[in-house]
């Protein structure tokens, strides 16, 4: 590998790492006294998988694909079960 891959990489590596550490949580809270009189729409989703059951599909080890719904309303994700 060149110097000047290498030299990439390293950057990368460290934006990266300086992105991730600004994203994570101080701990400050936060003021929400300026946006506490926004209108706010009602949640279109309510009742959309309330009948549907969730479910677990164990993919490999300890790691499982959730879902929830049908159609357009369905919700996905990972899950990760640990002792």
């Amino acid at each position: 590998m060149t110097l000047f891959k290498k030299s990439m990489l390293t950057l990368a590596s460290l934006t990266l790492s300086v992105a991730a550490s600004a994203a994570s949580d101080t701990g400050i809270s936060v003021d929400k006294s300026n946006i506490t009189t926004r209108a706010v729409l009602p949640d279109f989703t309510v009742g959309m998988c309330d009948d549907a059951a969730p479910t677990l599909t164990k993919l490999k080890d300890n790691l499982y694909r959730h879902t929830n719904g049908s159609g357009l309303a369905v919700h996905s994700g990972i899950v990760m079960i640990t002792d």
